[in-house]
């Protein structure tokens, strides 16, 4: 069985909430590439395709036991590379500020695939500023360059509490045991 995974289940679950859902990622030109197009289809998500020559489309195939559990997973993907400049700018020119301000949220999923570079994660704050829309991220601690400039507090940043330890410590803050904890 084919299904979405990463930020696109982060978009398939908006949009079963009922938002409209652009979602756009770099895939490769492989069978796996027309299927997740196909899948983001029968999924009523509105898919921007962009291409790195240089990367495949990321895989996790998972072998699981009679009894529903996974027995192990086998993930086939570029790791630790950055997309081409090229690819990044194209990314962020298909969606002028134009259209961001008719956006009611920017929602990022960065699960350190190689999208963020100091000169996208540049490019993005200033079309979210400028855009005047609200920034919902998750991202990797390597990635916290991203935070380093004031965004008017129109932003939410999700991380686990390992990940916060390693943004503070990249921020140059204070140390996490300084911070008290809480639960919603």
């Amino acid at each position: 069985e084919n299904i979405l995974g990463g930020a696109a289940n982060v978009a398939n679950g908006v949009r079963a909430l009922g938002g409209d859902v652009t979602l756009c990622g770099v895939i490769g030109r492989d069978d796996s590439g027309n299927i997740f197009q196909q899948l983001s289809k029968k999924d009523e998500i509105d898919f921007k395709p962009f291409y790195d020559s240089q990367r495949p489309t990321i895989e996790k195939l998972r072998y699981v036991a009679q009894n529903g559990r996974q027995v192990v997973r086998v993930d086939t993907e570029v790791k630790n590379q950055p997309i081409s400049q090229a690819t990044a700018q194209e990314i962020l020119n298909s969606f002028p500020i134009s259209e961001l301000r008719n956006a009611d949220a920017l929602v990022m999923v960065d699960y350190d695939k190689g999208f963020w570079t100091t000169h996208s994660a540049g490019m993005l704050k200033s079309n979210i500023w400028q855009a005047d829309i609200p920034l919902l991220m998750s991202a990797k601690p390597r990635n916290a360059h991203f935070l380093r400039s004031n965004l008017d507090n129109k932003y939410l940043f999700c991380v686990n509490l390992e990940e916060a330890k390693e943004i503070i410590e990249i921020m140059g803050s204070k140390r996490i045991s300084d911070y008290t904890p809480s639960r919603v």
